[in-house]
């Protein structure tokens, strides 16, 4: 395998390939459309919950936030005191952390929760650095601790761009008929001169050839975000007519610029240099944006981002112009070790992406588990926060919407490590532990039975663990009002369809399409609820719509697979299970329908590695076992066979022995 000399990793926060999609086809991308001709691209899926500071961490450090325990915007610490979170919240060892450990220079620009900056191999100049915000004629000094090593603020400190220094008419690329008195126009003008700011100082520190690794974060897109992404075309119901016309092309020039930028970057690397962009999620662009006022702005659950962003990676043995599917945020930490020839570092939880490189190798495991943080150039253990950094990370956080919290209201902290709570139960599920996420809603729930955020995630809870009629019970609870809370009602819906009651399942789903017409989830449920009746039809429908409005929703490929199946078109369900799978390949039941449509394909080889692969992840589906058996005897393969039919039956015998057992306890 060819080895990469450095590897650079970018974030370009929110980045989405709806929206990329027409500005590179026309051209207007040039940087970006030169790297994915020379790389691989595909979508990253997210993880939840989409909390940024976690999602990024996760992105550096390869684990989920239950190891890293970025989990809020505030701790509470002991001796009863409330902190901000800054970089000594943090765990888990990051990637920089593995380069120290391997006598290789790291350069950390604009990555979150890095404040204080802490002593590594290399320099770190934390986000906190370009907070810009300060009199109009000047900026605010130089956070104390705010990069590393500390001589270095001085040699940078003038690349820092005051919003005030900002001309008329670079103000007017990004919006049209500027008018002074704009409340839109001051964040404009601050994202902008931060934007400057991160790329004048990422310039300067990559020109020097002393770094193996190079990390920079690039959040102008994010930083205008749905404030300003409400004005893209086509015009939202609710924005005013004047607002759009100003800023209806303010998102794609900020892409342009963007790409402007990369390009740049991209002129400063060799052909043996390795980088990868990645983006923590989408912000989404198309009809899929919020229709109301009230819903755009709702600081829980807005309906402002997709589950995926985007990743491009290319460099030395990486195929040119080639897609990878099924790739998640935890996936970049072992990727861009493996690009540059480490040993993994055990306790990671992605993958690498071997299937983007020309000559793939097994990754290497170290043989001993990584060092402390402060082995390795962390923090030292008993390193606290001043006053004054307190003080900085907390504006900081309530200035980008991180912390809802204003400093002249008082703080509950008993509400702060609910908060943190419901972030760490939010993980279990999204990692597939709803036993580890029950206890934890269980006890939020008693402290806040009210709350339908939590009686939600409790309902998934249980219906995961089999409590079907507690979960409904509960989401009755919170779809009980005048409005339509179309989320809320799909999650009903599935809980009716898991008894068998479609007619209620339709109902519930015909109520959250009403105002949520233009999300595929709504549509694929009612699929979903239509193949369970076997109306297959009505089903094709239903997931046409779904797959309209999200191309890439995994979920509804799957369904479209199993619509294929039921009308005896047996390659159109194969070609669907495939997308699914490359979509989503944590999907489980895509690999099943996979394994079906292969075995009636007469590909009894292939849907083998199907079934096999759904055995991997659920070694108890009695389903799938009978499936694989079937199709193993086909094949004459008696002996493979035998195995796995000793291993039914003793699954059999213990799901009957708890039956059993539960009976007894009834009586």
């Amino acid at each position: 395998m060819n080895l990469a000399r450095r590897a650079l990793l970018v974030g370009l926060e929110s980045f989405d390939w709806t929206f990329l999609r027409p500005l590179l086809d026309s051209g207007r991308l040039p940087s970006l459309a030169g790297l994915l001709a020379r790389g691989v691209h595909g979508p990253l899926r997210t993880l939840q919950p989409q909390f940024e500071p976690l999602l990024w961490t996760s992105i550096a450090s390869g684990r989920r936030a239950n190891a890293h325990r970025v989990l809020g915007s505030r701790e509470h610490a002991d001796g009863n005191d409330l902190l901000p979170l800054s970089a000594l919240t943090r765990r888990s060892h990051c990637l920089w952390h593995h380069l120290t450990g391997h006598a290789a220079n790291s350069l950390v620009v604009n990555w979150p929760v890095t404040y204080p900056a802490e002593p590594l191999r290399g320099e770190m100049v934390s986000d906190l650095f370009f907070r810009l915000a300060g009199t109009p004629d000047g900026l605010e000094p130089v956070p104390e601790s705010a990069v590393s090593p500390a001589a270095l603020a001085a040699d940078i400190a003038d690349l820092r761009l005051s919003p005030a220094r900002l001309k008329r008419e670079e103000l007017e690329f990004f919006a049209e008929d500027l008018v002074n008195d704009d409340p839109m126009l001051p964040q404009l003008a601050v994202c902008l001169a931060e934007q400057i700011s991160v790329h004048a100082v990422a310039m300067e520190l990559l020109e020097r050839e002393n770094w193996r690794l190079g990390m920079l974060r690039y959040d102008f897109f994010a930083a205008l975000g749905p404030r300003f992404m409400a004005c893209h075309p086509p015009q939202l119901g609710w924005v005013p007519d004047d607002v759009f016309a100003r800023y209806r092309n303010t998102m794609t020039h900020a892409a342009t610029y963007l790409d402007h930028q990369l390009g740049h970057l991209l002129n400063h690397l060799d052909e043996d240099d390795f980088v990868m962009l990645v983006s923590e999620r989408g912000l989404l662009s198309d009809q899929q944006r919020p229709n109301r006022a009230d819903v755009a702005g709702r600081q829980h659950g807005a309906p402002w981002y997709r589950e995926h962003g985007v990743f491009i990676m290319a460099g030395p043995g990486i195929e040119p112009g080639g897609q990878v599917q099924g790739a998640g945020l935890l996936d970049v930490a072992p990727t861009v070790m493996h690009a540059l020839g480490l040993d993994l570092p055990q306790g990671l939880e992605g993958r690498v992406l071997l299937e983007a490189f020309t000559e793939p190798e097994p990754p290497s495991l170290a043989a001993m588990p990584a060092q402390d943080l402060e082995r390795c150039g962390g923090h030292r253990p008993n390193r606290q926060l001043s006053q004054t950094e307190q003080e900085l990370l907390s504006a900081r956080w309530t200035e980008t919407g991180i912390d809802p919290h204003r400093g002249d209201q008082p703080v509950d902290p008993g509400r702060i490590d609910q908060s943190i709570q419901f972030n760490l139960a939010a993980v279990h599920i999204d990692a597939g532990r709803p036993e580890k996420a029950l206890p934890i809603l269980e006890s939020l729930h008693r402290h806040r039975p009210e709350d339908d955020r939590i009686m939600i995630h409790l309902s998934r809870c249980l219906q995961a663990c089999g409590d079907l009629d507690r979960a409904r019970e509960l989401l009755e609870r919170v779809v009980a009002h005048t409005d339509i809370r179309p989320h809320e009602l799909m999650e009903l819906a599935r809980l009716h369809l898991a008894v068998g009651e479609v007619d209620q399942a339709l109902a519930s789903l015909f109520r959250a399409e009403q105002s949520e017409g233009d999300r595929p989830g709504v549509h694929c449920r009612i699929g979903q609820v239509y193949l369970q009746m076997e109306r297959f039809s009505e089903a094709e429908r239903a997931f046409t719509k779904a797959l309209e409005r999200g191309p890439d929703h995994a979920e509804s490929h799957l369904g479209m697979a199993r619509t294929r199946l039921g009308q005896g078109q047996v390659q159109g369900a194969i070609d669907c299970a495939l997308k699914a799978v490359e979509l989503n390949r944590a999907l489980v039941q895509a690999h099943y329908w996979l394994g079906v449509a292969l075995s009636e394909a007469d590909m009894p080889e292939e849907a083998v590695t199907a079934f096999e692969t759904v055995l991997s992840a659920r070694p108890t589906d009695t389903d799938t076992l009978k499936q694989l058996i079937q199709v193993l005897e086909g094949l004459g393969q008696d002996d493979r066979a035998s195995g796995y039919k000793a291993r039914l039956r003793k699954i059999e015998t213990a799901d009957h022995m708890a039956r059993s057992a539960r009976e007894i306890l009834k009586r």
